[in-house]
Parts: C-alpha cells; structure tokens; sequence
C-alpha cells in the first residue's frame, strides 16, 4: 500500500489527492480526497501609508502605501480618498496623484490604503488627517498706488492695483484703507474721504489679490504725507477782561468766540504791550507795578485738528492806586511808661499782607523829632506826658494808611539811685 500527498501552503487553491493500491485494485478506482485551504496572515505596516505634500488647490498630491511585511508576489494595493470620512470618487490605483479643487479648501483628507492578494487575508490601513489648503497666495511684484491730495474734505482714489504673479492669471481685488498703519474700520471701498480723525497721520491702502480656490496675496501702497490740520478758527467775539483796572484787584478773561468747537484756550496778560511774565492763566491780580499801565490779554485757540489761532482783548484803562490797607488790630505798646525804660511798638494787623512799616512817636498828640523806630527810650522830657505810636503802612501801588496805639502810662521819673 502506498499513499501520495501534495501540500500547497500559501496559495489561493489547495489541493490534497490520495491516491491509494490495495491489493490488485486499479488506480481507476482512486479518488480524490478534499483538504483545507491554509491562507497566511494579514500582511502588517511596519510603516505607516500617508499622504505626501501639502493639500493646496493646484498642487499634486500622491500617496505612499507605507511598508508592510507578510506580502506576497502576488500582492495588490488599493487607495481610496475619503473626505471628511466619506468616500470621495472611486478607489484606485495607489499610483496616481490627486488635484484638489476650490471645494476641498477646509476639508480633511485621509486616504484608506487596501492590501488584498492570494494566500493572505486582507488589511487596511488609513492614513493620518490632513486639511486641504488653498493655492498659493498671488505675489505682489510692484506695489498699488493711490491718486488724490491727502488733506481733509479731499477723496482718496486707487490709481493702480499693483502688479501680481503667475501671469496670466487673472485676480480679483479688495481695498483697505489705513491710517498710521491701522486699519480704518469700514473703509473697504476704492475711495477714502479724508476726514478730520485722519488729521496729523499717514494714509495708505491695502489690496488684496484673490482667484478662486487660492489664498489671497496682500500688498500695501506707499504712504501719504501726514494729513495736515484744517484752515485755523476764526475769533468771532473778541476776548474780554471783566474787573477794575486797580492795584490789587483780580481781572479775568473770557475767550471770546470762535467758529469752530472743541478748542483749547491759552492766555498770556500784556502791561502797554508787553507781555508779563508767568501771567498766563485767564485771571490776574494787578500788581503794584503796573500802577499807571493799560492791561490787555492775548488767547491763543489750539486744537489737534485746526491750525493755531489767537485773539487780544482790548486794552483795560489805566491802572490805577489801590485801596488802603485795613487795620483791624491796632498796634500795641510794651514796657514801663518811666525815663530810662524802652518801650516798643507792634504792627498791628492789616487787611494785605507784604505792606511796609514806618514809625513816629507822640508826646501827648505831638511828634517826637527823631523818634522813628518801632522802639523809644523814654526820655527826662517825656516826664509827665503820655506817649503813643503811629504806625504807617504802605505797599507799590496802594494808598498809605495808619493806625494809632492807645496811649502810655503817664511816664514818671527815673527811680532814685541807691
């Protein structure tokens, strides 16, 4: 007896036959017997299938099936493009390169890669996520210009797009317009009405270069020159000073009228025109120099937007003395009313303060020749009299004034010598 037996691992078909002679049986008489298929295991990436270059509209894109280990000769792949998930187009050959379009832009792409063949399962394995971009942005190669006299109340008009790269493509444009280098919000059109906030900066205008289904490209124009202020404010109303032309007194300033709002107010006080120093508030208290003098005050209007203006009051009458000073404490005495003894006398106290003080002594109602200081040494002449001082103040510009002590003791003589 003999038994033969063929055994094909790792093919699609298999086949097993025993044949067998018993005796003096025929080989007609052999049949065949039916075995199992042995198929290998699934082939394993050993490196990952992925999608090769970025996705941009208009960019290739192919695919690299990774390396798998466990294929066979007789081994086939098989890709299929799935966007967002979904199958996208047939599968295909792993060979082939894709292009993507204006819809794909913000999609994501993976790619599911087949691995299929007789004698071993089949696997899969799906490649990492990949968002798909538009084309490259157009590249500006001479930038846009604008026409028109930057200065308020004027337009502003594109003159030229610039120029763009590929040629010849053909682009669509948008505008910005900016100020100091800031976007100014709503401007977007192809002109720019100069406005009072465009005062003092720079103007310039953004394009944007865009086709269908790729990024746009930006470029900016030179700048202007600064927009300069507007035309200055006309005074309407001349400034005016209110109060008394007087030593002492407080004169204050109006600014007047002027036709345009929002000014900022200067003022600088003239003495028969000339300015006097840090008098540059809008009120002022004469001083006693200027008895005599004709006051007057300049405004100066100032604002971000309109250039500098000034305006002069007319001239006050001529200053005149000040009132005189109040006494309201009279000046005291000290000391002992006797020949030999000091006595001294105070100021008092005045309504004004920085006033000058003089001095004369009485001997019952009659001046002391010589006596003119704020102390006197009483003398054998004052002997049975009363004494008093009088105090006289004065200041630049006022009316003197005086006030009187009360009188002494009556003075009596020196003490007898021990």
């Amino acid at each position: 007896m003999f038994r033969t037996r063929q055994l094909l691992t790792g093919l699609a078909m298999a086949s097993l036959v025993v044949c067998a002679s018993i005796g003096t049986a025929s080989a007609a008489e052999a049949s065949p017997v039916a075995v199992a298929v042995v198929t290998a295991p699934a082939p394993v990436p050993t490196r990952a299938p992925s999608i090769v270059g970025v996705l941009r509209v208009g960019s290739p894109s192919k695919i690299d099936v990774g390396t798998w280990s466990g294929t066979l000769p007789t081994t086939t792949f098989t890709c299929q493009w799935l966007r967002d998930g979904i199958e996208d187009g047939p599968a295909g050959s792993c060979k082939t390169t894709r292009s993507f379009e204006a819809r794909d832009i913000g999609h994501q792409f993976t790619v599911r890669v087949t691995v299929a063949g007789a004698g071993h399962e089949t696997a899969t394995a799906i490649t990492k996520v990949v968002q798909a971009y538009g084309g490259p942005p157009a590249v500006n190669t001479v930038l846009p210009t604008i026409d028109g006299t930057a200065e308020v109340g004027s337009v502003l008009v594109v003159a030229t797009n610039g120029e763009w790269s590929p040629t010849p493509a053909t682009f669509t444009y948008s505008y910005k317009w900016l100020a100091d280098g800031i976007f100014i919000d709503s401007e977007i059109s192809s002109t720019h009405r100069v406005s009072s906030t465009d005062v003092g900066k720079r103007l310039s205008l953004q394009v944007a270069a865009s086709r269908p289904g790729y990024q746009f490209g930006y470029a900016i124009s030179v700048s202007t020159t600064p927009v300069p202020k507007m035309a200055a404010p006309a005074n309407t109303v001349r400034p005016v000073v209110t109060g008394t032309a007087q030593v002492g007194t407080t004169l204050s300033a109006s600014p007047g009228t002027w036709s345009q709002p929002g000014l900022t107010f200067a003022y600088q006080w003239y003495a028969n025109g000339t300015s006097i120093p840090q008098a540059t508030a809008s009120t002022y208290q004469v001083d006693g120099s200027l008895l005599g003098a004709k006051l007057a005050v300049r405004v100066n209007a100032t604002s971000p937007l309109y250039a500098d203006a000034s305006a002069t009051s007319l001239v006050t009458s001529v200053v005149t003395v000040g009132p005189r000073p109040t006494n309201t404490t009279l000046p005291a005495l000290s000391g002992t009313a006797q020949v030999g003894e000091v006595l001294t006398v105070t100021t008092g106290t005045w309504s004004a303060p920085g006033l000058t003080y003089a001095y004369a002594w009485y001997r019952d109602g009659v001046v002391i020749t010589g006596a003119a200081s704020s102390s006197h040494t009483v003398s054998a002449a004052d002997t049975g009299h009363r004494l008093t001082a009088q105090v006289t103040v004065s200041e630049t510009g006022y009316n003197t004034a005086t006030a009187t002590s009360a009188p002494s003791a009556t003075v009596t003589a020196a003490a007898a010598a021990k």
